[in-house]
């Protein structure tokens, strides 16, 4: 199992260097080269990303900024943070990301009990926050009856 995850944790650090600039940048600035990644003990050197950084990221290079790793034309939606902290941060997901999102979400439900035979009422607004269109895809993806109110 360690050998699987070393090998995805290279695949992946890879990935994100070759793809995305502000990754890049980050990766070259902590000399870290993901060839050399051999064990899982290698995440400890592995720069944190903060969501500071990614706020001034997008303020730097407008309007998503400059993370992305994944060809424009496969983001499917945009959501938003709530903007506790001032200006809300916007992340571009593609359909793997959101099937990501409220498929984890589904499974949580599940393990609380509900199943196909219950109504799901959502209750808010339809705005960019992802928390509740999580919850409404994640009901929908157990099969549930999904009342929006």
């Amino acid at each position: 199992m360690a050998r699987l995850q070393t090998r995805r944790l290279r695949e992946q650090v890879t990935h994100a260097g070759r793809r995305s600039p502000f990754y890049r940048r980050k990766l070259r600035a902590a000399r870290i080269d993901p060839a050399k990644i051999r064990s899982l003990d290698d995440l400890r050197r592995l720069p944190f990303t903060t969501k500071d950084e990614l706020k001034d990221n997008q303020a730097a290079h407008p309007p998503w900024g400059d993370v992305l790793a994944v060809p424009f034309a496969d983001v499917l939606r945009v959501h938003l943070t709530s903007a506790t902290t001032g200006r809300p941060l916007a992340f571009l997901d593609t359909a793997e990301d959101w099937h990501g999102f409220y498929h984890s979400y589904a499974r949580s439900l599940y393990a609380f009990g509900v199943r196909k035979s219950d109504m799901v009422m959502a209750a808010f607004s339809y705005g960019p926050w992802i928390g509740y269109w999580s919850g409404f895809y994640a009901a929908q993806d157990l099969g549930c009856l999904v009342y929006p109110a």
